[in-house]
């Protein structure tokens, strides 16, 4: 986020606070028994936030985001699709461009994978893309999602491979207007 003249970084982090407790309670009503937590906000040179969660609702769980361009915030959106999803991670940079990601449970092979999807201002949330797969036979544990100046992000990510028994490290990226890259095994 670069610093503007406009706000103080004091000023900025006050907003997130109210910002992020409003979408949470905006999330709920009465009758909602849902609770969202693991909450990821960005916010570009503009003033444009986006912002995504995740929500656990009767044994399942997705994730959701709502986004505010300069007026009010959008209400919220599933960007998981119909699969479980949990432990979102965003970024963004200071130009507007916004990758999600999220672990996704594969419930046919019993096992998490990882998806992301894209945010743009005039379209908001691409559908989202399955970078591994339940067929791959692996545990994950861990990602890192980055994002440069010119829409270009990479995700890396650690696994357990239970057919070689060995951990191993791959990575993926895509630029702006790109597809995601076949992922790449790096250790």
């Amino acid at each position: 986020m670069k610093y503007s003249t406009q706000y103080s970084w004091a000023k900025v982090a006050q907003l997130l606070s109210i910002i992020t407790i409003s979408i949470v309670m905006g999330s709920l009503s009465a009758t909602d028994t849902s609770m969202p937590f693991n909450i990821q906000t960005t916010i570009d040179s503009l003033g444009n936030q986006v912002s995504v969660w995740q929500v656990d609702t009767a044994g399942s769980s997705s994730i959701q985001s709502s986004y505010f361009l300069g007026t009010s915030w959008s209400a919220p959106v599933t960007i998981s699709g119909s699969d479980p999803g949990h432990h979102p991670t965003l970024v963004g940079n200071s130009e507007g461009d916004v990758i999600a990601a999220w672990f996704r449970y594969d419930s046919v092979n019993g096992v998490d994978t990882l998806a992301v999807a894209r945010f743009a201002v005039n379209s908001g949330w691409a559908s989202p893309l399955v970078l591994t797969t339940g067929t791959d036979i692996t545990a994950l544990f861990k990602f890192d999602l980055k994002i440069n100046a010119s829409g270009t992000a990479t995700l890396t990510w650690s696994d357990y491979n239970f057919n070689t028994t060995l951990n191993e490290l791959w990575t993926s990226y895509a630029s702006l207007s790109g597809s995601w890259s076949t992922p790449t095994q790096l250790h």
